[in-house]
């Protein structure tokens, strides 16, 4: 309980692992339950501009060249022309006038006696010649990137912390009635019950009206309820409006050929020839529910 919390630095290309010592006197409470461990903030966990930069020696970063450069390679073997078609897109972006060769792979554009294609295979932009930095200058670049980072942070949590005031009253607003009167937890869900209640009631009560309106245009008519074409595509009538019947129908032929059903059908083209024999499922579709006469 002595190596609490991990603490995660970034130096330069190199990662590091600090863990933080924290004595155990100061997490165990007076009563001698162990106290929660302080909370560890995203900015905790960003390394700070004035601690040690490590930097990679001439033989390091000379192998990460070379590895960075055998992978682009693996990656553009199969490739037509060996060029890596993103990374020359976005030279172009830059440089509207750049005049792309594919099989002048000798090209120096930028003149840092690297070629466009070595500095394509290596991550390096061929329009701009890099200047070659001493040693202060890259450490003071590395502290410069820390302050950055910590700033957009800041800057992301000053963010968030505005954002989670302005819903604040959605998140924890206490729970009222739909009259505004604060209520408890039952008294809110037992008025959501009563409000679905009312609400079934009037469907059901909906539902005969449409009933009724379709047995007297039935009657009066001489309408079907219930009709299927030769496709087999079942019609309902489901309500009368002004005078004019309401029909709901199934589409089951044009959805069996969307899913595919007919394909798994007797003599559909996979040869499974499933017809649903000694099979038993539920349907409610194209109608009431089917009740058997026995």
């Amino acid at each position: 309980m002595q190596a609490l919390p991990v603490k995660f630095e970034t130096m330069n290309t190199q990662l590091k692992l600090k863990l933080k010592l924290i004595p155990l006197g100061a997490i165990i409470g007076s009563s001698g339950f162990a106290a929660a461990a302080p909370e560890i903030t995203p900015l905790d966990l960003l390394p700070k501009p004035e601690a040690p930069v490590v930097l990679l020696t001439d033989a390091e970063a000379t192998e990460q060249i070379k590895k960075i450069r055998e992978s682009s390679l693996r990656l553009l073997q199969h490739d037509a022309d060996g060029w890596n078609d993103l990374e020359i897109a976005i030279i172009k972006s830059r440089d509207k006038n750049y005049n792309f060769e594919p099989k002048d792979k000798k090209k120096d554009t930028d003149g840092d006696g690297m070629s466009d294609y070595e500095e394509m295979l290596i991550n390096r932009n061929p329009l701009y010649k890099e200047p070659i930095y001493t040693k202060e200058q890259q450490i003071e670049q590395v502290r410069e990137s820390r302050r950055q980072a910590i700033k957009a942070e800041l800057a992301s949590l000053d963010r968030a912390a505005k954002r989670r005031q302005e819903l604040a009253s959605s998140i924890i607003a206490p729970l009222t009635t739909d009259d505004g009167v604060p209520a408890s937890k039952e008294t809110v869900e037992n008025e959501g019950k009563q409000k679905l209640a009312a609400l079934a009631l009037q469907n059901i009560a909906e539902d005969g009206a449409k009933r009724q309106r379709v047995d007297d245009f039935v009657l009066r008519t001489g309408f079907s309820k219930h009709m299927e074409d030769a496709a087999g595509k079942a019609s309902s009538l489901v309500d009368v409006i002004g005078g004019r019947p309401i029909y709901y129908e199934s589409h089951n032929t044009v959805a069996a050929d969307t899913i595919s059903t007919d394909e798994v059908r007797s003599g559909g083209t996979l040869g499974l020839n499933l017809d649903g024999k000694d099979t038993t499922i539920g349907l409610w579709d194209g109608g009431d529910v089917y009740v058997p006469k026995y």
